[in-house]
């Protein structure tokens, strides 16, 4: 039998077989007398089809090959693994370090990966989720003012379901609240879903009890329904299957359960219940009365490219047909890009930073692997020596960096869980789909594979360079394994290390600068001490509009007398509450402004008296709103900075008039003109960084004059003489004794409104800070690595040296001059790399530009001190060898 792996070619050996079996029968005929070739004949014909058998004998030989390569494969896999056990067990030192290196940085890709997978990539929980899509509009005149996104109004929606035929479903919906009251729990203000009824299909996602909305209950004038979210049937009826058919009261009306939704089911936003929208013809208003979302299927066969050939084929015929519509364009985009904003771009920092900091660790450890493995030069040259291959022992060497990089990335991965919820304690508002980030098999898998890439990336080029035939040699020594190519390799190695940890250092700086600004930013108002909440007035119990201004001055009074409460306040919009509406004017200083000039457009907010004191918005110019604005008399409005600065710039902006357009009874348009008398401090929809846009506030008392309505709606505000949430039992209190059938919604401080604003920029900066920490400490790890093991080589020299006169100092100089070389060459390419990489956090940076002079002179100079410090390390210890013993030894 031949030798595994060593015998000749199977074809050649079935030949070979054959012939002889053939030679056999010739040898047997013809010792029966029979001739040569009659012989030959013969055998032939008995042995039948001779190819068929070639190919079957052949088929069976290359399986019992393959069977033997992989048995001698397998037999000499496990016999590196458990040499490569043993070697670590013997170099426990080596390992340690090594594996904390590599579980570090496999730890912080794997979580910032399953964050990642979770946030953007995890597919939405609704079936064929890619084919869902959003509808908007965008105001974009001639001029270039821009609003970029806003909703459709009820006509352009109605028109969209019936002229585009690349969706299979259309689904209209709006944000609401609904009281629900009832029963022996407390008043709850809920976030309800107002949705049509083909929901459901554009979603794909059928109640778990019950039904869902039909045609006929989402008619105007149809019987209240509802549709219950899981947590709400779970929390508020105890998961009572009853319920559905029954009747609840919502805002003070009977409304009957129609089912109740899957567990986790929440559109749009946190909705915790649904209620028929009963938008029709009928009911669709203007085209200027923007408030209807819109969300859509794809046909199977159609494109998001199609969908946009039909929406501006739309877009021209609405520009053509109504005026409103000239400069408005519906656009659509996916459902999860919509749901997504800004975080990819996030996501994809935090995964480069992490990828870099990999790559750090891989350059350390593939240095100690040199250094390690040119201390094993006589097992390598012994082993060249016993007939072992390159090939072979490369894969010797490849086995023992899998076996690290393997334990490395299963204690990343158990790093990495705890990472995980780390960083989404940080804040769980930074990203949205956070709360749906879990380590799944995903992400295990990608563990795996970290670990393999990992293993392969510091392992090649060390097995490679301690495999040079020069190196390997029977007769070589340690000097031709530490030979100047391996030393350029090391150095090398060294120059990625710092030049990859000063772009994450860098990056991790300007987004550090960048918060710290955003936190220094005066937000317009002082957050201390104040709460707030929502309150709303249902229709079925206070019907008559004109009576809210008189209840809300009802319910702030006695708030108001609550102890502890220094002043209450109302307001429709709240610093950091959304950007509420935006309303087109006219000034009556100034002629109606003509097509394609800038549209005159302002963020409305309604507060009532005492607003600005209560919150403590500086009036720059100008009063406040007092208890003499009162419904009858003359209009007034305050404007914001950016309001007084647009319209009436190197103006006084007091006394200036602005006005909506109405109707009166017979449709003739006229202008109720405000008169400015204040100006107040900037205030910040959403964002620190965010472009303030104008902005005015209307006299709660004077609403239906000066605006369109007296809102039903309001943001009570409170501030306190303490700790404000430690007056909400007396607030619940003082309301249940005005109607115990309020509830109170959103009930939180205005700093969390502040501190929810900078979730994001504090995640990204914190999480980019421990990266660039953990760069730094990696790339100093490998600086001394490299120097030390540099000086130990160069102790007969040194000792040489010092014998000869050479103060410790000039030694300690040489050594951290030559230490310093490759680090200078790494900052270098760093700051170039940096400048390239600056692109990534260019849009997250606020005051701080992405080339910012200090940072980039200041961290390479920083890191160079670090390199500094590592090469001193080594060398003060070289100094103080005795150079007798130095000698000795060399």
């Amino acid at each position: 039998m031949r030798d595994e792996g060593v015998g000749p070619p199977v074809e050649r050996e079935v030949d070979e077989e054959l012939a002889f079996h053939i030679a056999m029968r010739v040898r047997e005929l013809t010792a029966r007398g029979w001739s040569e070739e009659a012989a030959r004949a013969e055998a032939l014909r008995r042995f039948g089809d001779i190819e068929r058998v070639k190919s079957t004998c052949r088929d069976l030989g290359r399986r019992r090959d393959g069977r033997m390569r992989r048995k001698r494969w397998w037999d000499e896999t496990t016999q590196d693994l458990r040499f490569a056990v043993r070697q670590f067990r013997r170099d426990w030192s080596f390992a340690g370090v090594a594996a904390l290196t590599l579980t570090l940085a496999i730890g912080a890709t794997v979580a910032a990966f399953s964050v990642a997978w979770g946030v953007a990539v995890q597919p939405l929980p609704y079936p064929d989720a890619d084919r869902i899509v959003d509808v908007w509009m965008r105001y974009l005149p001639p001029s270039g003012f821009d609003i970029p996104k806003f909703d459709l109004s009820g006509p352009e929606a109605l028109d969209l379901a019936e002229e585009t035929g690349s969706l299979e479903a259309v689904a209209f919906y709006r944000g609401g609240t609904r009281s629900l009251t009832g029963g022996d729990a407390e008043p709850e203000r809920l976030a309800v879903g107002r949705v049509s009824a083909s929901l459901v299909r554009v979603l794909g996602v059928p109640p778990a009890l019950g039904r869902w909305f039909e045609v006929e209950d989402d008619r105007t004038g149809a019987s209240p329904t509802v549709v219950l979210g899981h947590g709400l049937w779970t929390e508020r009826f105890g998961a009572d299957p009853a319920i559905v058919g029954r009747s609840v009261e919502l805002n003070g009306r009977a409304t009957r359960v129609l089912g109740v939704m899957p567990r986790g089911f929440a559109f749009p936003d946190e909705a915790r219940a649904w209620v028929p929208l009963g938008l029709d013809r009928s009911t669709e208003g203007t085209r200027g009365g923007h408030g209807v979302r819109v969300v859509a299927r794809l046909r199977p066969d159609a494109t998001l490219a199609d969908l946009d050939s039909e929406l501006t084929v739309s877009n021209a015929r609405w520009a053509a047909a109504y005026e409103h519509n000239v400069a408005h364009f519906a656009w659509a985009t996916s459902l999860k890009a919509d749901l997504l904003g800004d975080a990819p771009r996030i996501l994809r920092i935090l995964l480069v930073a992490a990828g870099l900091v990999l790559l750090i660790a891989c350059a350390n450890v593939a240095n100690l692997l040199l250094a390690r493995g040119e201390r094993r030069s006589f097992e390598l040259t012994l082993r060249t020596a016993l007939g072992a291959g390159r090939t072979r022992i490369v894969r010797q060497l490849v086995t023992e960096s899998l076996v690290l990089s393997g334990g490395a990335a299963l204690l990343g991965l158990l790093l990495a869980h705890g990472v995980t919820d780390a960083l989404i304690a940080i804040d769980p508002r930074a990203l949205p789909r956070l709360d749906e980030v879990r380590i799944n098999g995903a992400v295990v898998a990608f563990a795996v594979g970290t670990g393999v890439l990992t293993a392969l990336l510091f392992s090649v080029l060390p097995a490679l360079a301690l495999t040079r035939r020069r190196g390997i040699t029977p007769g070589s020594g340690t000097r031709a394994i530490g030979s100047r190519g391996r030393s350029t390799l090391r150095d090398g190695l060294v120059v990625t290390e710092v030049g990859l940890g000063l772009v994450v250092v860098i990056l991790a700086a300007l987004v550090g600068r960048s918060l710290e600004r955003l936190v220094r930013t005066d937000p317009g108002f002082d957050a201390e001490r104040l709460m707030s909440f929502e309150l709303t007035l249902p229709t079925a119990r206070y019907p008559n509009d004109a009576q809210t201004p008189m209840v809300f001055a009802r319910l702030t009074e006695r708030l108001a007398a609550v102890p502890g409460v220094t002043a209450v306040a109302l307001g429709d919009a709240l610093p950091f509450g959304g950007a509420g509406n935006r309303w087109d004017f006219a000034l009556d200083d100034r002629p109606p402004r003509g097509e394609g000039d800038l549209a005159w457009n302002a963020r409305v907010s309604i507060v009532s008296t005492g607003f600005f004191e209560t919150l403590g918005i500086p009036i720059l110019e100008g009063r406040g709103f007092l208890p003499t604005d009162t419904p009858e008399g003359a209009l007034v409005g305050v404007v914001s900075e950016t309001m007084a600065r647009t319209y009436w710039p190197g103006e006084s902006a007091v006394g200036k008039r602005w006005g909506y357009e109405r109707s009166d009874g017979d449709g003739t348009p006229y202008v109720n003109w405000i008169t400015v008398v204040g100006v107040a401090r900037e205030q910040y929809a959403n964002r620190l960084d965010e472009e303030t846009v104008p902005a005015v506030y209307l006299a709660h008392q004077q609403a239906a004059r000066s605006g369109y309505y007296w809102p039903r709606g309001l943001s009570v505000v409170l501030r306190a003489r303490e700790e404000p949430l430690a007056l909400v039992p007396s607030v619940r209190a003082a309301m249940a004794e005005i109607d115990p059938d309020l509830p109170l919604a959103d009930l939180r401080t205005l700093d969390d409104r502040l501190q929810a604003s900078l979730a994001a920029p504090r995640l990204t900066s914190r999480v980019l800070g421990i990266f660039g920490a953990l760069a730094l400490l990696l790339a100093a790890v490998g600086i001394y690595g490299v120097v030390s093991y540099g000086v130990s080589g160069r102790i007969r020299e040194i000792g040489v040296r010092v014998a000869l006169g050479a103060g410790r100092a000039r030694v300690t100089g040489m050594i951290v001059r030559e230490g310093l070389g490759p680090v200078l060459l790494g900052a270098l390419v760093g700051l170039v790399l940096a400048f390239w990489a600056t692109r990534l956090v260019e849009g997250l940076l606020y005051g701080v530009a992405p080339t910012d002079p200090a940072t980039f002179m200041l961290l390479p100079v920083a890191l160079l001190g670090v390199g500094a410090l590592a090469c001193i390390v080594p060398a003060l210890r070289a100094t103080r060898v005795d150079p007798v013993e130095a000698l000795r030894e060399g």
